[in-house]
């Protein structure tokens, strides 16, 4: 009879104890490990918000999310894509959403305005302007 109690016992405390197994959530956020990535911080789980180009996967996707630079100047369009690492610095990506043109890649914040285009996406046409001056039959310059 005394067995049976001790061995009642134990198996009572093997089944208290941890498993190595067990799936905990420290940080609250409702995803559990294995699948929680980073079960230290909240706001990283499995189908959490990306926020683009900050180097961290929230989402427990293996990758950052990155900003979409279709003409490959490096200033990517407001349209979110995602990654394939943490760097947005791969084709077709960028850290940046501020292109004003992601069709043309001589449109981006930093380029000169030229021929009377607002080519660095700051509003305001500041560079030469091209004129029409007709002399003798030929178009001159710029001014």
């Amino acid at each position: 009879m005394t067995r049976w109690i001790l061995l009642l016992a134990a198996l009572a405390l093997l089944a208290a104890a941890p498993s190595a197994h067990a799936q905990t959530d420290n940080d609250g956020d409702g995803a559990f490990t294995p699948q929680d990535c980073d079960d230290n911080d909240s706001t990283i789980y499995p189908g959490a918000p990306e926020i683009p180009a900050d180097g961290i996967d929230q989402d427990c996707d293996g990758a950052d999310a990155c900003y979409q630079d279709l003409d490959g100047d490096g200033y990517g369009s407001t349209i979110v894509i995602p990654g394939n690492d943490f760097d947005c610095s791969d084709a077709g990506e960028s850290s940046r959403s501020d292109d004003c043109n992601d069709g043309n890649s001589a449109m981006h914040p930093g380029a000169t305005d030229l021929g009377g285009e607002d080519l660095n996406c700051d509003g305001i046409i500041d560079g030469p302007v091209a004129t029409e001056q007709r002399s003798w039959g030929t178009l001159k310059g710029y001014y």
